[in-house]
């Protein structure tokens, strides 16, 4: 095995106990919070249900054994593939959220597209133009991005776009139709794009003072020329880090935007089956995001050594 697979290999044993981790933490917090996970199981309108059926219920769906008990039971069927069911629907967690699964990375893809596409090129320019107006509003409007809140910005955006000009549907899937796509879209991929331009602005500037650019300029090459192919490509690794960090914050954050335009992906889902105290829909949804996560950061972390030659994996 090489060097990369070695690296693969450990980066994926490294995971299990960051996985642990969450789901005991999770599980933990979900049933110290008020409230009796009984009546997720049960019609509200059977709230004088007789103790004795109720005491069945929570014997048939293990709630009257010990925490840790519980706790180590679905890890046991969670190893196997299987997350449970739903208290409410009684659909399997796995389904459920492979379901909502395709609606979430379409979203994040999309948000990707808007932060790199709007973050990078604005970056550059600032980079290439310091000092200046447009360094200035690029910057400003950076700061402006990195600390507007998502559910404010996607507020503020339905009413420009939908409500005040009717451009866009205010929320809503409609089967999958772009139009659909881009409010949301825009709301979690600009704050994302305010970060990656200010991290390409710094990168740039720190390459475009070095040597190598200079006797590039020298010689004479087109400045496209030596921006892209000296410049950018110097800069790609911290560029590309920021990117894969916050591509897999685009999900976290996907949990208030799928909210506000009622998206059907699994943060939807993660926050109905919350306000239902859905335990195993919360748990389910929790562990594949934390595993989306990591297996973001751990593809940014192996394309490093495609940007520079010189990375190696030991």
């Amino acid at each position: 095995m090489g060097g990369l697979g070695r690296y693969l290999a450990r980066r994926l044993l490294l995971l299990v106990p960051v996985i642990l981790g969450i789901t005991l933490v999770v599980f933990v917090l979900m049933n110290v919070v008020p409230g009796d996970p009984l009546y997720s199981l049960i019609d509200e309108r059977s709230a004088g249900l007789d103790p004795a059926v109720a005491e069945a219920i929570r014997r048939q769906w293990g709630l009257d054994r010990p925490l840790y008990v519980q706790y180590v039971r679905f890890l046991a069927n969670a190893i196997q593939g299987d997350l449970g069911r739903s208290f409410v629907s009684r659909q399997r967690v796995t389904e459920a959220v492979v379901e909502r699964l395709g609606a979430t990375l379409r979203l994040g893809l999309a948000a990707l597209v808007v932060a790199v596409g709007v973050g990078l090129p604005a970056g550059i320019v600032a980079a290439t133009r310091r000092g200046s107006a447009v360094d200035a509003a690029s910057m400003v409007a950076a700061m402006a991005g990195v600390s507007m809140p998502v559910f404010w910005l996607g507020l503020l955006l339905m009413y420009l776009l939908a409500v005040s000009h009717r451009w866009l549907p205010p929320s809503g899937y409609g089967g999958g139709a772009l139009r659909y796509l881009v409010l949301p879209a825009l709301t979690l991929g600009l704050p994302v794009a305010a970060v990656v331009a200010r991290i390409a602005r710094s990168a740039m500037l720190e390459v475009l003072r070095r040597e190598y650019v200079v006797t590039a300029r020298a010689k004479g090459l087109p400045e496209g020329a030596v921006l892209v192919r000296h410049g950018l490509r110097n800069a790609l690794i911290p560029i590309v880090t920021i990117v894969g960090v916050q591509a897999g914050g685009l999900l976290s954050g996907a949990v208030v935007t799928e909210t506000i335009f009622n998206w059907p992906g699994v943060g939807r889902l993660l926050i109905d089956a919350i306000g239902r105290r859905d335990m195993p829909v919360v748990q389910g949804a929790v562990i594949f995001i934390a595993v989306l996560f990591a297996l973001v950061n751990l593809i940014v972390d192996v394309t490093y050594a495609f940007i520079d030659p010189r990375v190696r994996y030991e």
